[in-house]
């Protein structure tokens, strides 16, 4: 159910209606499926409990993920999810955690990185009394795990941030 006609009782029956019968429709090809929840970084709980509602009511057997691209909260576990249930026809191993667990451990994630990153950092300046560049720091450590990490998590700009705000 969409916020824009999570108000419409009507419209938003109909939109549930065309969304039951899809998912029947999908199910009876026996292909995994996966419901997604996006934008749970927003907390609208009314449609987040609608969600929730749908696929109990329904009686679906597809998993419910709530995520949020704008903070990459379980972005990776739906993917995790979806691969597992293609590669085991249908069955998953993956604990689908709730868009807050996702966040706290996400939260957790970054804080890791980034203690992991300004180490790095800091290793680099005392093992070479010369100070370096971001562009020479960059380059010495673009295989190490704990600055891939920083990057995927953060980005490039935010990495160099982080960078100079230390040098």
């Amino acid at each position: 159910v969409s916020e824009a006609v999570a108000g419409s009782k009507g419209r938003s029956i109909l939109q549930e209606e065309k969304l039951t019968s899809l998912l029947a429709a999908v199910l009876k090809t026996k292909k995994p499926v996966a419901l997604v929840a996006t934008k749970c970084d927003e907390m609208n709980e009314t449609l987040l409990r609608q969600a929730h509602h749908f696929a109990h009511t329904r009686k679906i057997t597809a998993p419910l993920i709530e995520t949020s691209a704008e903070t990459s909260v379980n972005i990776d576990l739906a993917f995790q999810l979806v691969v597992q249930m293609v590669e085991s026809k249908g069955q998953y191993r993956v604990k689908i955690s709730t868009y807050a667990e996702g966040s706290l451990l996400y939260i957790d994630q970054v804080a890791q990185a980034e203690r992991r990153f300004l180490s790095l950092i800091k290793s680099s300046s005392s093992d070479s009394c010369l100070l370096l560049s971001w562009r020479e720091f960059k380059e010495a450590h673009s295989q190490d795990e704990d600055f891939k990490r920083f990057l995927e998590l953060k980005g490039r700009h935010r990495a160099r941030q982080k960078f100079n705000q230390q040098a």
